[in-house]
């Protein structure tokens, strides 16, 4: 049975929806214990059937659903579970927006990661060199089932009010989207570093040590894996912003890490891919090296015996603020940009 028959939907009485709008008709379907997912302004209803299972264990856990639509959103089904991102003028500010995948109904941190098309129910019949089913007995469409798989993913799921109010303390639409769809991980090194002759003295004797000598400090190695990053996007980011980024260090806070800890290597993007709608997405890693106790422009000074700020000899005059120690700075915020 179709989503909208006679201008009525089935289960609510008769109830008259030509007046309503997409996103009021998907909710009186759930209202009747159908599912209904909004994609491009068009009501994608579903229903489940026997099927269910779960799969848990100490470290994950699935849960697999088998959902069933009519044949003629059979197409949009997967976007409908998956998600999608978009970019253009549907797009806020202009750049790329993203559509959330289907939320599981009660386990709300579980999230659809796969869906995969196993049945279909009605007589098949060959439209444009393509195959479709039908009810031919009652005129009606046919049905297409999928396994939908929900798990939780490994980066937040927010939609564009929440995350508003995470980084802007606001529900506009946010800017950037360092709060979603970012897996971080990280790992601690160590690098050399030069202390200055006559900077130690020895123990016994009290001698000073005239050579410069080496020693090790701990650094932390940041990466932030953007994921499903919209491809003009990606190019926007490595054409326009990355060189006012790379080799430099971030100019306010960023992440925790106090201005000036933080140095941004050249990112690494993933091979493009398609989303279910079909728009071409890629992943960016972000490399970041954060130094503990100094910043990329302190160096360690000989008579203070402690980590000093240090300024580029200029000899033509003042150069500009963020531009005037050897390591220049920059909005790190910017590197996740989905509008203007």
């Amino acid at each position: 049975m179709g989503v909208i028959i006679n201008n009525q939907i089935p289960g609510l009485d008769g109830k008259i929806v030509n007046n309503l709008q997409p996103d009021q008709i998907a909710k009186l379907l759930v209202q009747v214990g159908r599912g209904a997912v909004l994609v491009n302004n068009k009501v994608v209803p579903f229903d489940e059937v026997p099927g269910y299972r779960s799969r848990w264990d100490q470290d994950s856990g699935e849960i697999v659903r088998l959902l069933m639509t009519d044949w003629s959103f059979e197409d949009l089904f997967p976007t409908a579970m998956l998600g999608d991102v978009g970019f253009g003028n549907g797009a806020p500010r202009g750049c790329f927006n993203r559509t959330l995948p289907h939320q599981h109904p009660k386990k709300k941190f579980l999230y659809a990661m796969e869906c995969r098309e196993t049945d279909a129910r009605g007589a098949y019949q060959m439209t444009d060199g393509l195959i479709a089913f039908r009810d031919f007995v009652n005129n009606l469409d046919g049905k297409a089932i999928f396994e939908v798989i929900y798990r939780r993913p490994p980066w937040a799921v927010l939609n564009d009010v929440d995350l508003g109010k995470q980084v802007q303390n606001d529900g506009d639409t946010p800017t950037y989207e360092f709060g979603r769809w970012i897996v971080p991980d990280g790992a601690f090194t160590d690098e050399a570093y030069t202390l200055p002759g006559n900077a130690l003295r020895w123990a016994q004797g009290g001698q000073l040590i005239p050579e410069p000598l080496t020693k090790q400090r701990q650094i932390e190695e940041r990466r932030y894996l953007w994921h499903w990053v919209h491809d003009e996007a990606v190019k926007d980011l490595f054409d326009t912003t990355l060189p006012q980024v790379v080799g430099r260090v971030n100019a306010t806070a960023f992440d925790g890490c106090a201005p000036g800890t933080l140095l941004c290597r050249p990112p690494v993007k993933s091979k493009l891919r398609s989303t279910p709608g079909g728009n071409p997405v890629r992943d960016v890693e972000f490399i970041m090296l954060r130094r503990m106790d100094s910043t990329w422009n302190q160096f360690f000074r000989r008579t203070s015996n402690k980590f000093e700020d240090v300024l580029l000899n200029a000899q033509a005059g003042p150069l500009p603020q963020g531009q005037d120690a050897p390591y220049f700075s920059a909005d790190f915020g910017q590197l996740f940009k989905v509008g203007n």
